[in-house]
């Protein structure tokens, strides 16, 4: 998923290195959610990921949800399914938790009230 980023920027002319061009990537975003067409032709969230860093030359990441097939309610016409939380905990809550939502950052948000 993180490759096809690269990709890009090397596509775009740019004469930058990949160590360079990670660096970018992980420090610039935060998370990905990555969408996808399923065999009955909706389009669903497949995976939320939390990009972490860059460490030794690599980007960082931690699956945080997964879509999950429901193989017993599932038609060939039909996919049913939903995202799983994979157990991981989120890093960076402080952010989510700034922006007004709570300990679990895919709660609702808290109403929010700023006054200059």
């Amino acid at each position: 998923m993180l490759s096809r980023l690269e990709t890009m920027v090397l596509m775009s002319g740019l004469d930058l290195p990949i160590p360079a061009i990670r660096r970018q990537i992980s420090s610039s975003v935060e998370l990905i959610v990555q969408l996808g067409r399923l065999r009955d032709g909706s389009r669903r969230v497949l995976q939320i990921t939390e990009i972490l860093g860059e460490e030794k030359g690599e980007i960082q990441h931690r699956d945080l949800f997964r879509f999950q097939i429901n193989a017993d309610e599932s038609t060939k016409d039909k996919v049913v399914g939903r995202l799983v939380p994979t157990g991981a905990a989120m890093e960076q809550v402080e952010k989510w938790q700034s922006a007004g939502y709570g300990e679990q950052p895919l709660e609702e948000p808290k109403m929010v009230h700023h006054y200059s």
